[in-house]
């Protein structure tokens, strides 16, 4: 078992127990509503693939997630985690990975991801940084809504939480960063945008609980990466188009403080009224 800092980087470290398995237990720590965050269950999918393609060839060139994809099939619970992850085909350059989790014996998320170095292309970006106030020097954190456990690791500065107009979109979101800092790496990226409450919440006036049923993210940098600064906040900007029949999208990229594009992710949240 190798030992990494931070508290979700150390709760997301699991044992290799056999070819292609990785467990651990887990605890309340990352708790979210009547189960385990789904950030965390992101960031443990990822750290068992993590494992996995560092196992093929320990010397070739360093194979980042460039997708995630993940379904959740019934909520993660406390306890034995169990990843059983399946090498689909490495080629020269990309590795496709799938995954099977489970927690205490019940199979509850299907994930498969993308890993590659990088590669040699035209290149060009036509994604633009919301324009919000940075962190004040003297500003507090504020205090989350809907507050579940997990939500103790991070600190939270909300800036677009009202309504704006941009073709029926509702927006969320603000500056975000784990109260103890640790590598910005994928997992954690994972849960950043997972981790604020979800922007329904912002647009509907009546009582619902809303749940992941898919989340997937495109990284748009190799991660970890060395040029983050881990000390400084990222920016979480989210909106959504529609709840319609029980489901409400949800998009979210996430910027540095500097303006560079960390992943942009999409997941489709269950949308349930609450009697």
């Amino acid at each position: 078992m190798i030992e990494v800092p931070g508290v979700l980087a150390r709760h997301s470290t699991l044992s290799a127990t056999a070819p292609g398995v990785y467990e651990r237990q887990t605890d309340a720590t990352f708790e979210g509503f009547r189960s385990l965050f789904g950030g965390y269950g992101l960031a443990l999918a990822l750290a068992a693939m993590d494992g996995e393609v560092a196992s093929i060839d320990p010397g070739a060139p360093v194979r980042t997630p460039r997708s995630l994809t993940m379904h959740f099939l019934r909520p993660f619970t406390l306890g034995g985690f169990r990843a059983e992850v399946t090498n689909d085909r490495v080629g020269r350059t990309v590795t496709t990975l799938t995954a099977r989790l489970s927690c205490n014996g019940t199979l509850c998320g299907l994930a498969i991801a993308t890993y590659a170095t990088d590669r040699p292309s035209p290149e060009f970006s036509d994604a633009t940084m919301p324009q919000v106030a940075p962190v004040g020097v003297d500003e507090e954190p504020a205090g989350v809504l809907l507050r579940v456990a997990a939500h103790d690791h991070f600190h939270f500065w909300p800036r677009h939480t009202t309504l704006e107009g941009d073709g029926g979109r509702a927006f969320a979101g603000g500056w975000i960063i784990p109260r103890t800092p640790e590598p910005v790496t994928a997992g954690l990226v994972c849960a950043y945008g997972d981790i604020w409450v979800p922007v329904v919440h912002q647009r509907i006036t009546t009582p619902a609980i809303s749940m992941t049923s898919d989340f997937t993210a495109h990284f748009r940098m190799p991660l970890p990466s060395p040029d983050i600064d881990p000390s400084s906040p990222v920016l979480v900007s989210m909106s959504t188009r529609a709840a319609v029949n029980g489901f409400v999208d949800e998009d979210t990229e996430i910027w540095t403080g500097d303006g560079r594009l960390l992943a942009s992710t999409r997941q489709l949240r269950v949308l349930q009224a609450v009697e």
